[in-house]
């Protein structure tokens, strides 16, 4: 057969297989799970998959030797956030780029979905991907849910957060952020990292790092920030090395700036430092406890104005503070919420006849909340009240307790 006869044959094949991938892709595919870098796999879905498609991972630990990046309108969707792992390998990076350094996952597309797995095994640095040493949202936005991102690593002056929030189109939603760490400069945060965007019906607990071990919260206009609502959202067993804030830490300004309001979180048995033991005079502290508001290196704000206007934008929290200190916010509440068992980190609220949280149907209700579900993915109202409605504060809605029966 002549060559060019079979060079046209070749291409005609090729043009065929490359549609019946993507008509495959489109309906959904599924990648299998290797025993070395899976990487190029996935990656190679991502960009060959039609708008809209679903790409599925099994059950069992997808090692990556590079970042992720979802920029383009489809799902990326595990078996369940405790039975798909996508673990970035700093090992294996080493040996096939030559860098150690790197975040698992980036998403920047508006029509982007992660769902159901866990995000584990960043080990970022100062200059490569020292933004969310786990998971990116970025500029173009994003949403991620019903996630793990668990035991990432900042390795740099200046980290900021596990999962990074940098856009208004940037969300989360029923996710859990714990045991992720930035110990190294000392203002390195290690949980969430917010600069616009929705955090809701979240755990951020036991994270370690040297500032702002909890929630971290820029509305700086160098980020391009735009409006942050955080809501419904608990944040637990914090610490923080150096520099304060084992809760959460704001950084206010300009004024105009600050698009935030926090709705329905609980921030509670957080461990920080009054004083910035690297920095001293850099910060001025407006809650000199565990969960501290502060402004940093700000001199045009006196305390009490920047304590004003951060206050106004938390709405029915509890934050734990030390002795008879005041709550923070409109309708907020200065007590102990109650949690099921700390010590098996059940953040569960009380709510029973003997014991009740002062969290349970203490919270903001709006008409958003007709369709929103908690961490467990059990809905907020059982039925939509009005201005009668009731929600609890924190990511998680009680059961009801009658005569020895639970009422879900």
């Amino acid at each position: 057969m002549n060559i060019k006869i079979k060079k046209l044959i070749g291409a005609v094949a090729a043009v065929q297989i490359t549609a019946l991938s993507l008509a495959v892709y489109a309906a959904g595919i599924t990648i299998p799970r290797q025993d070395g870098d899976n990487h190029s796999a996935i990656a190679n879905a991502i960009a060959g998959a039609a708008e809209g498609a679903v790409i599925e991972l099994e059950s069992g630990e997808y090692r990556i030797s590079d970042q992720i990046v979802i920029d383009r309108g489809v799902t990326l969707k595990g078996a369940g956030m405790d039975k798909t792992f996508l673990r970035y390998d700093k090992t294996l990076a080493k040996s096939v780029r030559g860098s150690e350094y790197g975040r698992p996952l980036t998403i920047n597309h508006k029509d982007a979905v992660v769902r159901g797995l866990t995000v584990t095994g960043g080990y970022s640095a100062y200059g490569y991907n020292s933004y969310a040493s786990g998971v990116l949202i970025d500029s173009e936005g994003g949403l991620i849910e019903d996630c793990r991102i668990c035991q990432n690593e900042h390795r740099s002056y200046y980290g900021l957060g596990a999962l990074g929030l940098t856009s208004p189109k940037a969300n989360a939603r029923r996710c859990i952020i714990n045991n992720n760490l930035a110990a190294w400069g000392h203002r390195s945060h290690g949980g969430v990292a917010v600069h616009g965007g929705h955090l809701d019906n979240c755990l951020v607990y036991s994270n370690s790092s040297t500032s702002a071990a909890g929630l971290y919260v820029d509305m700086k206009d160098r980020f391009n920030a735009g409006d942050a609502t955080i809501s419904n959202c608990t944040f637990v067993c914090n610490t923080a090395t150096d520099c304060g804030a084992g809760g959460h830490r704001v950084n206010a300004y300009p004024q105009g700036a600050l698009g935030l309001d926090v709705v329905n979180c609980i921030f509670s048995d957080n461990q920080g430092h009054e004083v910035c033991a690297s920095c001293k005079t850099a910060y001025s502290a407006l809650v000199t406890d565990a969960n501290e508001l502060d402004s940093l290196r700000q001199s045009a704000f006196k305390e009490e104005e920047v304590e004003g206007m951060i206050s106004t934008q938390y709405k029915h929290c509890c934050i734990k503070r030390s002795g008879d200190e005041p709550a923070i916010g409109t309708f907020g509440i200065n007590a102990d919420p109650m949690f099921v068992d700390r010590e098996s980190l059940d953040f569960h609220l009380y709510s029973t006849r003997e014991l009740r949280s002062p969290c349970v149907d203490a919270g903001l209700c709006g008409a958003w909340m007709k369709a929103d579900m908690d961490l467990d993915g059990n809905p907020r109202l059982k039925k939509f009240r009005g201005a009668r409605s009731r929600v609890d504060i924190g990511c998680y809605e009680s059961a009801y307790f009658a005569n020895g029966l639970i009422i879900l």
